[in-house]
């Protein structure tokens, strides 16, 4: 590392979520490593604000590292670092969340987030072996991450959460606090009322679709939040302060060492079958 000036990332062309997933991870990475992160341009966005202040601009590269890839940079830094990377940007960085002028919900309370809009169309699947997939690559370090390799173990699209994983969560989480409204946030309102119909009845889900910051306060001051395949509700889990996490098994959990022996949160995962 003495050769190296800095780490470079280029900007990701892709929602706010995985902008954000690559930066932190980056920025983590340079921190690390004692480090500057430089980037080749900044984007006008709230969400990711807090992180572009830590971050130079610069169009050189020589003598900057290239940092690149969702889940490269992430899992390398959990083995190196020993240490999930939830846990160390709560050391490291003061991410803080800003509170739209207006909202029509309760704080505080059971917040499932749903990623439909464009995937709502996809087959849902369980993520469990590309999920143990990762976590070998982060506690065996001999290997290298290949995403053919671990699309062999089968899909890891992202995907809706199934009604039936849903039930088994909410049957435990609402028996724990009996006092708490049940919220249901997605981008697809109208698609999320359809599709969980059943379980809305059961628990008397309140659902809300809002602007993509009203969203992020939402799933952010949650007390209990369960958790997508989403980048988006990741993004929340690194400003997630309420007393318990619940996530579908992703390998893009698992490249934050979510799950591996490196975890020192108390987040649990749980099946989407």
């Amino acid at each position: 590392m003495e050769n190296i000036t800095g780490f470079f990332s280029t900007l990701r062309k892709d929602r706010t979520g995985a902008k954000f997933y690559c930066l932190v991870s980056e920025l983590l990475h340079s921190i690390a490593h004692n480090k500057k992160l430089y980037i080749d341009q900044k984007e006008k966005n709230s969400l990711l604000e807090p992180l572009f202040e830590k971050i130079e601009t610069s169009a050189r590269k020589i003598g900057f590292k290239q940092l690149k890839g969702l889940r490269n940079t992430a899992y390398k830094l959990v083995s190196y670092l020993k240490l999930d990377l939830i846990t160390y940007a709560k050391q490291k960085l003061s991410l803080s969340v800003e509170k739209p002028s207006r909202i029509n919900f309760k704080t505080g309370q059971i917040v499932i987030h749903i990623r439909n809009g464009d995937v709502s169309n996809e087959p849902i699947h369980d993520g469990f072996k590309a999920h143990e997939y990762c976590k070998n690559l982060i506690e065996d370090e001999s290997q290298i991450y290949n995403r053919f390799e671990m699309e062999k173990f089968g899909s890891d699209r992202q995907c809706r959460t199934s009604q039936s994983a849903l039930d088994k969560v909410l049957s435990k989480v609402c028996l724990k606090y009996p006092e708490k409204e049940v919220h249901l946030v997605s981008e697809d309102k109208s698609s999320s009322i359809r599709r969980y119909k059943n379980i809305s009845e059961k628990y008397n889900i309140k659902f809300f679709s809002s602007d993509i910051n009203t969203d992020f306060y939402h799933l952010a001051t949650a007390d209990v939040l369960i958790g997508s395949r989403s980048t988006y509700c990741i993004m929340a889990l690194y400003h997630f302060t309420g007393k318990e996490f619940f996530y579908p098994h992703w390998s893009l959990y698992a490249c934050l060492g979510l799950g591996t022996k490196y975890d020192q949160t108390n987040h649990k995962p749980f099946r989407n079958i």
